[in-house]
């Protein structure tokens, strides 16, 4: 909403999977004459898209993915994602596999990890990604400088807010080392 009230531009509606992969509507902006799309991740997999239902080990970022397969196969030649105010810990692979990324677990079987199951990662298979990111520049923005895993990591300074308890926060966090 920023960007388009800034530099002008439209919003564009889309059915995607929301953070418990339930179907519904999001958007995303665009700009420069429809070659730039804004994408903001809390759109799809938001916390308040979760309000009274928070669980970072159930939800996904594959909505987000789905925005940005939208938006490359309407011709845009750049996406800026806005990363902030996500209720998902599962480190982008939902993301991931709806761009097309195979998670591949002990049993050689392609899933969808989430928080909790990103531990069950043995293999990720990247042949069949979606050719379309070559085409496109992916910019994302955030206002943080966290590492991945660790006391000052995404489990343990967000997952609280996202609904994690203490013990919660622990188990995402050794998911998060084994991603």
């Amino acid at each position: 909403d920023a960007f388009l009230q800034a530099v002008g531009g439209e919003k564009k509606f889309v059915e995607v999977s929301g953070p418990y992969f339930e179907k519904m509507q999001s958007f995303y902006g665009l700009i420069d004459n429809c070659t730039c799309a804004i994408i903001e991740m809390a759109s799809s997999a938001g916390l308040p898209l979760v309000e009274g239902n928070k669980n970072p080990t159930k939800t996904t970022t594959y909505g987000v993915g789905e925005l940005i397969r939208h938006a490359i196969d309407n011709g845009v030649k750049k996406i800026i994602v806005g990363l902030g105010g996500s209720s998902t810990n599962d480190g982008g692979t939902g993301c991931a596999a709806a761009l097309g990324v195979k998670f591949i677990n002990q049993q050689g079987q392609s899933f969808i990890p989430v928080g909790g199951t990103l531990s069950k990662i043995k293999q990720i298979d990247l042949s069949s990604r979606y050719q379309g990111l070559k085409e496109i520049d992916l910019i994302t923005m955030c206002d943080i400088d966290n590492p991945l895993y660790g006391k000052e990591g995404a489990a343990y300074v967000f997952g609280p807010q996202k609904g994690a308890n203490p013990k919660t926060v622990e188990f995402l966090d050794q998911n998060l080392k084994n991603l």
